[in-house]
């Protein structure tokens, strides 16, 4: 790789630990410790209150038809779907879940295909082994202390004093815990936060969400390690999928000096679960479980190639990142759906095969 095309000319890991910072530090405190109040027209399914941008024309216009979309898929998976208890991997089980798996049957799912309720089967009572946090190293147990409060902040049941009752909270801490001590090597690291507390949304036991998140750790490259070697990979992995699939943009990024990584790190590091439209980001989630981690490289290039003519448009690089900070609250991605239905359509092919021979070329390349 020529030096135009590295990652970062300086240190790599040091520009990726500091964009690590996934919310500025008044988003981050704006709420913090206070106790949301809402009522359903205020707050989403998930918890999440509107804020002023809130289009509730858009929203209806997307709930009247994805309802009935839903209802459809119920059906489906109801009539012909996995029953329950038994859900086997072939094609029709990867079709349906690309469809989208009914919201009652996601926690089930999940477990299965994701190969965590094997996990838990095989360490039964272990989690609780895991989640004292007075056990735990103070390099890892404060930066948990200090992320729960910034977590979710606009999540009515992530919201108030992580030292009181709040049982998502606590929750949420004993998962963090559990997964720093079974897993010495990444401890804790930002992002982690997120993406546990995504699932606790989806599902109520805590032991079921570290299983998964176990699970999710065994599919990834090394996103959570000390040096991040695996994110700087796959941000290496998907520049180079711009460049054989978008050679214009791949130019443009060049040109303004603009590495993939100021933008996909927070992408990936969050799995989309803190970017994307809550049942947009579900939906990836479903697909990530199943299909792995060629998911992110189809979400990301979907949305690149999507917006591709505007990113050309812009004329220098702190226009482009603004517009890259700003890209995922597209109106146009609240439609998961369609949104899904475009990730396995627009940046064919995307193999793991392709992906693993580009992440072996970025492990032999010194400048990551």
């Amino acid at each position: 790789m020529s030096s135009e095309e590295q990652l970062s000319p300086n240190s790599a890991e040091q520009r990726l630990r500091e964009r690590l910072e996934l919310r500025s530090e008044a988003e981050a405190t704006s709420n913090e410790g206070q106790e949301l109040t809402a009522n359903e027209e205020t707050v989403d399914p998930y918890g999440f209150v509107r804020g002023d941008r809130f289009d509730q024309a858009e929203y209806d216009e997307f709930t009247t038809a994805y309802t009935a979309t839903l209802t459809r898929r119920a059906m489906r998976w109801k009539g012909a779907g996995p029953s329950s208890g038994h859900i086997s991997r072939n094609r029709k089980l990867k079709r349906f879940i690309r469809k989208g798996i009914p919201s009652g049957m996601r926690h089930e799912v999940w477990l299965s295909v994701s190969g965590a309720a094997a996990l838990l089967a095989a360490s039964p009572g272990l989690y609780d082994e895991l989640k004292d946090i007075t056990k735990l190293e103070e390099r890892n147990s404060r930066p948990i202390e200090l992320d729960i409060c910034r977590t979710l902040t606009d999540n009515v049941y992530f919201s108030g004093d992580p030292n009181s009752s709040n049982l998502k909270l606590a929750s949420l801490r004993n998962v963090l815990v559990a997964i720093a001590k079974h897993r010495p090597s990444i401890g804790y690291c930002q992002g982690l936060n997120f993406v546990t507390a995504y699932l606790l949304l989806i599902v109520e036991s805590e032991e079921e969400v570290f299983w998964l998140m176990i699970a999710l750790l065994d599919s990834l490259p090394d996103y959570y390690g000390e040096r991040l070697r695996g994110m700087q990979m796959d941000c290496y992995v998907l520049q180079q999928l711009v460049r054989m699939k978008m050679p214009r943009l791949h130019e443009h990024f060049l040109h303004h000096n603009c590495s993939v990584d100021l933008f996909a790190t927070k992408w990936f590091i969050t799995l989309f679960l803190d970017c994307l439209p809550q049942e947009t980001a579900f939906r990836v989630l479903d697909c990530l479980f199943y299909e792995g981690s060629k998911i992110l490289f189809r979400v990301a290039l979907t949305i690149l190639a999507h917006e591709e003519e505007r990113l050309l448009a812009t004329s220098e690089i702190g226009e482009l990142l603004m517009f890259m900070k700003e890209i995922l609250s597209q109106k146009w991605m609240l439609h998961c759906h369609e949104f899904m239905d475009a990730i396995f359509r627009v940046p064919q092919p995307v193999s793991m095969k392709m992906i693993t021979k580009l992440r072996e070329s970025a492990a032999t390349d010194k400048s990551l």
